[in-house]
């Protein structure tokens, strides 16, 4: 089988961790060359060339070092070297490479790092150099024994370039063009992509951080460019938002061709979305990403996809925009309510201030409560929320008072350390605030308890299991984190932690079949005039197993994908950085909100 081109000095190389190739540069020798075309001597690459032999020395980002602001930049560790021409030895004791070899690196613990393109440029072909007097060879070549290289320079087994490629020369540039988010990237509008991690083959131990990746890909469209998926992202932005801004890149199939300046990449506008710039070298966005504005001038009826186009009208890419038409039917109301024992109320009250005011949290020391509320409201509505079109208005801060040793007496507080404690605790916030503000409690919206207490093993509780609860608390140990607030209002929004437990689809199907069985003994019951008092009779029996089930299978469909904990940065999961919803979420909150939380 043949082993391919020899690979030289100024070959191109790419990581399949990294964004941008790079050129190799042999390193290890001076004696072992090849003579193109041209009359250029090439240094023959080797397996001796290791560390790192390359001109810019990095591959650009390195997808398997995130950090907070993307990915750490590569710093490439090549170890070794694969599927290399093993039939000649070079003077510095290094085997030839070929444009098939490949290199592990430190980092990957992996093949990673290959060749797009050997370098060569209009070399002799090997018929020439089988014909060409050993002993001139040898005079431009000394240190190499060119009869040894010729008998094993065969066409079936290794190559040099043919002095004309005129293939190459016909053939058209071949590339996908696709966004990413900016790496200062805070949530200002919704973005979702197949994530570099969901795919399978991109993991070492080649799974997918999605337990359904198969049914994840559909979420993102794909289709086909050059044999490979291309998956489509998605974009959630309001009606003539400001600031919307993508990075454009390029990846290039044949990379060996030089770009010209008819390459280019069309942004073509459509149903008032539009771009700017709209026309883009590809040569820029392959040097580096292409900063791009996208503006949003008519409110979308419908779900929106933009296909990027190439300089001959052919798909390179695409992108879907959300419809926003009804974005006003997102706005929804917070009540946030003071939790105070009657015998520390001050303390209590000061307590939740000083927690929010930590120089780390999203308080101000030079403003009150209301105030640092107010910032607080600006996160939700231009860093979170706001990704699934959401807009809360943070109003009046109410107070309930508790007798702390009610609480004691009852097990919801520990005497000791003085913490909440149990499942019941947010219930209990919610039976009092009804109590104490019975016309509040009556409006609609969502709930949030401020506690000037801790409570065991949880920073913050949201009631997700009724379908139409309305309350959350945050606990003091996280008063100060704001994405604490985004996480907890959006399990009242209807929204699962992205690494929860799925039912067994044999559950589901019970579950399913037990609800009709339920519909069908009522309807039975109507249609055979039943009295209506033994059909309450009735129903009393079964209200409670219904409802629960119903619940169930409204939140199951919902969220219909688990992922690895800690290993995403959506805002439902308990990782570090959480800055982002998934479109799926962004349809939940929105069908939660409109349906039981918005103004009406």
């Amino acid at each position: 089988m043949s082993k391919g081109h020899v690979v030289v000095d100024g070959a191109i190389c790419k990581c399949k961790f990294g964004n941008t190739p790079d050129t190799f540069v042999v390193q290890t020798q001076q004696k072992g060359y090849i003579n193109d075309g041209a009359g250029s001597k090439k240094l023959i690459g080797n397996t001796m060339d290791i560390g790192m032999p390359l001109q810019a020395k990095t591959f650009g980002q390195c997808k398997l070092q995130p950090s907070n602001s993307g990915f750490l930049p590569c710093v490439p560790s090549i170890t070794a070297w694969q599927d290399v021409y093993e039939k000649v030895e070079l003077p510095n004791g290094g085997q030839i490479l070929t444009e098939k070899s490949k290199a592990t690196c430190a980092i990957a613990g992996a093949s990673c790092i290959e060749f797009t393109y050997h370098g060569q440029t209009a070399a002799a072909g090997n018929s020439d150099i089988e014909q060409t007097n050993a002993q001139a060879q040898s005079q431009l070549n000394p240190l190499v024994n060119m009869k040894k290289f010729t008998e094993v320079t065969e066409p079936e087994d290794l190559s040099v370039a043919p002095v004309e490629d005129e293939a190459v020369e016909d053939e058209k540039l071949k590339f996908k063009a696709y966004f990413h988010r900016l790496y200062d990237y805070k949530g200002e509008f919704g973005f979702d992509w197949m994530r570099y991690n969901y795919i399978p083959e991109n993991n070492a131990d080649g799974k997918s951080i999605c337990d359904d990746y198969e049914k994840l890909k559909k979420e993102y469209t794909p289709f086909t460019i050059e044999g490979e998926d291309y998956f489509v992202p998605w974009l959630s932005m309001f009606p003539k938002q400001e600031g919307v801004q993508l990075n454009l890149t390029v990846h290039i199939y044949n990379d060996y061709i030089p770009t010209t300046d008819e390459d280019i990449i069309k942004l073509p506008s459509k149903n008032g979305i539009r771009f700017k710039p709209d026309v883009i070298d590809v040569a820029d966005a392959d040097m580096e990403d292409v900063p791009i504005t996208i503006y949003c001038d008519e409110p979308l009826t419908e779900d929106t996809t933009i296909e990027l186009k190439d300089k001959d009208d052919e798909t390179v890419g695409k992108i879907h925009i959300v419809k926003n038409v009804d974005h006003e039917q997102f706005h929804f109301e917070i009540t946030p309510v003071r939790i105070l024992r009657g015998v520390s109320k001050e303390s209590d009250k000061e307590a939740i201030e000083n927690k929010i005011d930590l120089p780390k949290g999203f308080g101000d020391t030079n403003k009150d409560i209301t105030g640092d509320l107010q910032n607080l409201q600006d996160y939700l509505n231009t860093q979170s929320l706001n990704q699934a079109l959401l807009q809360c208005k943070i109003g009046k801060v109410y107070d309930i008072v508790i007798d702390e040793q009610e609480w004691i007496d009852d097990g919801l507080i520990v005497e000791e350390g003085c913490m909440f404690k149990g499942d019941e605790v947010l219930d209990k916030f919610r039976k009092e605030f009804k109590r104490q503000h019975p016309k509040q409690y009556s409006k609609r919206g969502i709930i949030v308890f401020l506690s000037p207490l801790n409570k065991e093993k949880s920073g913050g509780e949201g009631e997700i299991i009724d379908i139409d609860a309305k309350q959350c608390a945050i606990y003091n140990s996280n008063l100060w984190k704001k994405t604490t607030f985004a996480h907890e209002i959006s399990h009242v929004l209807g929204l699962s932690h992205s690494f929860q437990e799925k039912a067994a689809p044999q559950d589901i199907t019970r579950y399913n079949k037990r609800i009709v069985e339920i519909d069908d003994y009522f309807n039975y019951l109507l249609n055979s005039s039943t009295p209506e008092e033994e059909i309450a009779k009735e129903w009393n029996q079964f209200k409670n197993e219904y409802r629960e089930l119903r619940e169930y299978l409204y939140i199951y469909y919902r969220n219909p994908f688990k992922f690895k904990k800690y290993e995403t940065e959506n805002i439902m999961d308990y990782s570090s950085t959480r800055v982002s919803f998934w479109r799926y979420q962004w349809k939940a909150l929105q069908e939660d909100t409109k349906k039981f939380y918005s103004k009406k």
